[in-house]
């Protein structure tokens, strides 16, 4: 988990449950907290920490396990081995730099990894013949049916239930916090669920305030 930090809406742990379903096998969910993250400073650390707590509990209401660890002790290759992983599902980056870390992690690990998240628009997007908006607009919109189509409610067969082997991970309420010291990762408003909160209003902005747009003056 890199891209997409959240339970709901999450191509690749879809994916990753559908195969574990097919194996008879459970899911579990890896957070890698590291310090330094680049061009991150505290302000996306605290927003991290408050979406992290959302996380646990919707992957705890969703049957997924949810590990978070931090660094120095946040290998990968380390975690994988202890959990006993059959495989591994990535979701996918197209920025070269975190690309280049699925590459070398791909090379470096004894077992199957993939990830999930195609990046065809994008790349299409990214061609030197679409430098404006007006040209690719009708290529999107051509598109646009494959892949606005809502997620299908795919859950887990079997429950994460951690192996004796599996070291004890940090919480995911702390984890934040033990990344990068600061009395401002403990202020109140972590308190709150934020993940949760920021969807309920994107729900009622376009339920209410959108619901007429297509038929406004603005359209």
């Amino acid at each position: 988990m890199q891209r997409a930090v959240r339970i709901v809406d999450n191509q690749a742990l879809d994916i990753a449950i559908e195969a574990g379903n097919l194996l008879g096998l459970p899911v579990v969910a890896y957070f890698q907290v590291i310090p330094n993250y680049p061009n991150a400073n505290l302000r996306h650390y605290h927003f991290l920490h408050q979406g992290l707590r959302d996380v646990a509990q919707d992957a705890a209401e969703r049957g997924v396990g949810f590990v978070v660890r931090k660094h120095p002790d946040n290998s990968i290759e380390a975690f994988l081995e202890e959990a006993g992983a059959a495989l591994l599902v990535g979701d996918e980056n197209p920025c070269r730099e975190p690309e280049r870390w699925r590459s070398v992690l791909a090379k470096r690990l004894k077992l199957p990894y993939g990830p999930s998240m195609p990046t065809w628009l994008c790349r299409r997007a990214s061609s030197p013949q679409f430098c404006a908006a007006a040209p690719f607009r009708p290529h999107l919109k051509r598109e646009l049916p494959k892949y606005l189509v809502a997620a299908k409610k795919i859950e887990p067969a079997h429950a994460w239930k951690p192996p004796k082997a599996l070291r004890v991970s940090i919480s995911p309420a702390t984890s934040a916090r033990a990344s990068r010291s600061s009395t401002a990762l403990s202020d109140r408003s972590t308190a709150l669920p934020v993940a949760r909160m920021r969807r309920s209003k994107a729900r009622d902005f376009v339920n209410l305030e959108l619901k007429d747009y297509e038929t406004s003056e603005t359209s």
